[in-house]
């Protein structure tokens, strides 16, 4: 890449081959900052523990851009030992399509072992800010060395896990440059903070860590505006949001992609036990068992690892008939599954601290031009999504008829769906969003005034 432009020294955990939606965004995002005048450079580990792989990801990488692994200790060996889960390693397969993990997830086939509480437990109160704090040391060290040879203006980590920001943080202060610190989910107040089990003296760390992370880093951007305005609260100061998104790239097709045959309601993603909600299999229920034609046409289709919680709920209601399940699909292939869909469903923790969560898929849903049906608070943040793009949809965790009536509406007009009217979403392509974080990296540089310089 030229070396005219400013560099940025990115910092992510997630890189291909790694699958789901964590390695996305500064996936993407180095695609399209060099055209916004940066030059990115990616640190990331060697000896990495991935949830699922997708060895096709590593065709989106510019193959100009320097990436640069870094080894350390991966605890989760340990983790595997103790609760006897497989190494993802013996799971995934290379090539083309990916195989879902299961050392870090919470949703499972069936309740936690107590050999599995026992590694939470150590995982919350031992591994602090998480299991990765033990590539920091040879993180911080490499990135140094990458800076004598070849220096960069700006430092940039991207958390979870949160350990990365220690790394920026350690850089930005030893070579003196500015630091932008990315939340793509929150620290302390993220959904699942009460299962890691963590004690009353590892929670105090954890508010010390985060507070220093959040008001010395030069910048500070995230996903959502209420993670954003927790953020703000915290730093006291003015917090750059800049969301997920959709590479329109990705979306397009060769050939048009209609509706399958029927009515598929499609769900993408981790289905995890918070997201096990009554209403839904209740109003599904409703109208198989008194819509005309709905029993005959109705297909619920699951992509990716789904909890057994939503099983069973899936069998009480007498669905399980109606479903079919895919444990993963790669990411190049998921604009096709989801145009092949009528409805698009995502659903919200049912947790604390979830109006600030709007799954990465959402963005990818909206880009696959389907009507889509988003359960959660009803004064979340993906809520006012929906509405500021005038779509319908959006619907709270017990409105059972309200959920219910929207189905049966676009069960009736499913042979019109193909032709379903799409809002203008460019300002959430992956190329818009890569000129807002080279505004934010063009703003502290200019206020730092940094002058670039080999030790």
């Amino acid at each position: 890449m030229s070396v005219e432009k400013p560099r940025v020294l990115i910092i992510t955990y997630y890189w291909p081959p790694a699958g789901g939606p964590g390695v996305q965004r500064w996936l993407k995002m180095t695609k399209y900052l060099p055209e916004n005048g940066w030059d990115p450079v990616v640190l990331t580990p060697e000896n990495p523990e991935y949830p699922a792989i997708d060895a096709s990801l590593l065709d989106d990488v510019d193959p100009r851009l320097h990436v640069e692994r870094v080894r350390g200790w991966e605890p989760y060996k340990l983790y595997r030992q103790l609760t006897g889960k497989i190494s993802l390693r013996k799971t995934g397969k290379p090539g083309k399509s990916g195989k879902p993990g299961k050392s870090a997830y919470f949703t499972a086939d069936k309740k936690p072992s107590w050999k599995e509480l026992v590694a939470r437990w150590v995982r919350g109160n031992f591994f602090i800010p998480d299991a990765r704090i033990f590539w920091v040391r040879p993180a911080v060290k490499r990135a140094i060395q990458l800076h004598q040879k070849t220096p960069y203006d700006i430092v940039l980590s991207s958390g979870p896990p949160h350990s990365l920001h220690l790394v920026g943080r350690a850089v930005a202060k030893k070579l003196g440059i500015p630091w932008v610190a990315d939340f793509r989910d929150p620290w302390t107040g993220v959904f699942y903070w009460d299962q890691l089990m963590i004690g009353r003296i590892s929670a105090k760390i954890h508010h010390r860590l985060e507070r220093n992370i959040v008001v010395n880093s030069d910048a500070l951007i995230s996903v959502t505006h209420s993670i954003v305005a927790d953020l703000e609260a915290k730093r006291g100061s003015p917090v750059d949001h800049i969301g997920n998104g959709f590479d329109s790239q990705d979306f397009a097709l060769e050939h048009e992609v209609p509706c399958d045959p029927g009515f598929v309601i499609l769900h993408l993603g981790t289905f995890g036990p918070h997201q096990n909600t009554q209403s839904l299999w209740s109003a599904l229920q409703d109208c198989v068992q008194t819509v005309p034609g709905f029993s005959d046409e109705l297909e619920i289709r699951l992509i990716g690892p789904v909890d057994h919680h939503i099983i069973d709920s899936i069998k009480e209601f007498g669905l399980e008939g109606y479903t079919k399940r895919i444990s993963y699909i790669a990411h190049g292939a998921v604009p096709e599954a989801l145009r092949r869909a009528h409805l698009l469903m995502t659903v919200i923790p049912n947790r604390k601290h979830n109006s600030g969560i709007i799954g990465a898929k959402v963005y990818e849903y909206l880009a696959a031009g389907r009507p889509i049906l988003a359960i959660g608070p009803e004064l979340g943040d993906v809520n006012h999504l929906l509405e500021s793009l005038g779509l319908q949809g959006a619907v709270g965790y017990t409105n059972e008829d309200e959920i219910s009536a929207y189905i049966q509406k676009l069960f009736a007009e499913r042979a019109e769906i193909d032709a379903f009217s799409a809002p203008n979403i460019d300002h959430l392509s992956r190329r818009h969003l890569a000129g807002d974080v080279a505004k934010v990296l063009n703003r502290i540089r200019d206020k730092k005034g940094q002058a670039t310089t080999a030790f």
